[in-house]
């Protein structure tokens, strides 16, 4: 009796695995279902908890103060993020050779240029060539003609410019073309360093104090810049606020909205973005100067200080 015992006690050893393994692959549906429900009813606990939630279900999820929060927070978006892209607007270069006209002041920009530079095979005009000075009167230059030729000693002139751009501000031509480039550089390196280092700085200062100092200052200050590495330095300072600004008014718009509407307001800042871009395109074919694109770019950042509190 004792042998048969422990032989069908060896035979449930042995079914108990393939009889778990059975339940376990029967009930794994309904341990899923099970787990969906405990997670939605731990949401809903969680937002009968959310004293702040409740108050903006009876006060409205996306009333009127979301919507010109929003609205407010989200308008800088539309800051000339990309105008690097319509500052370089390429010019045709000459030398400078307004020497000539200490010789005959009357003399018109075609007569100028005729006499000065030297010509191509194909009788253009050399852009990075000039007749060297001589001390001659006019009617010697015209009769004679000039010979010595040398590389431009007194910078270039933009006949044909129709508007100023970085090109004949800062004279990034002969050699100097490739520094087109490196705004678009600096400022993506700015995003890069912004995105690390800004959440410190607004902790510091708070959000927007920081950041509207940032557009503001920078904003408007690359219009007044004198010099080319100071223009990449201010758009590199602008590019630091701008991701600055991104992350703090996401966080504060969904500070005071709920469930999906969350979800909208990220959507919809993405979209001033856009509006934005679309923009830029149709102001500067529209302004004749560079620094007016800037000056114009940061006029949006006024409706948000105008309501700050």
């Amino acid at each position: 009796m004792a042998g048969e015992e422990n032989f069908k006690e060896e035979l449930r050893s042995h079914d108990a695995p393939r009889n778990l393994n059975w339940r376990e692959a029967a009930g794994h549906p309904y341990s899923r279902s099970l787990k969906m429900l405990l997670r939605r009813l731990r949401v809903v606990t969680t937002k009968q908890d959310d004293k702040f939630a409740n108050l903006l279900v009876v006060v409205g999820e996306f009333g009127t103060f979301q919507w010109r929060l929003v609205a407010l927070a989200f308008i800088p978006s539309i800051l000339f993020m990309f105008a690097d892209h319509f500052v370089f607007m390429t010019q045709k270069p000459y030398c400078n050779t307004s020497w000539i006209l200490a010789v005959d002041p009357h003399l018109s920009r075609a007569e100028q240029l005729n006499l000065t530079i030297p010509r191509a095979p194909d009788c253009s005009f050399l852009t990075f060539l000039m007749y060297l000075p001589v001390p001659w009167n006019l009617d010697s230059i015209i009769h004679f003609g000039l010979n010595d030729t040398d590389t431009c000693q007194n910078g270039w002139i933009y006949p044909d410019a129709k508007k100023r751009s970085l090109i004949n501000e800062f004279d990034l031509v002969c050699g100097m073309e490739r520094k087109k480039d490196t705004p678009q550089i600096v400022f993506m390196a700015g995003l890069l360093i912004g995105s690390l280092v800004f959440g410190l700085i607004t902790d510091k200062m708070g959000p927007y104090p920081a950041i509207l100092l940032g557009l503001i200052i920078f904003g408007f200050g690359t219009a007044l810049v004198n010099s080319f590495h100071l223009y990449l330095f201010f758009r590199f300072a602008v590019s630091q606020s701008v991701v600055g600004y991104a992350i703090s008014s996401i966080s504060l718009a969904t500070e005071w909205l709920v469930d999906e509407h969350r979800a909208h307001a990220i959507i919809l800042e993405h979209c001033f973005f856009a509006v934005g871009t679309v923009l830029l395109t149709g102001i500067a074919y529209s302004l004749t100067h560079w620094r007016l694109l800037f000056l114009v770019g940061g006029v949006s950042a006024f409706p948000l200080i105008a309501s700050i509190w």
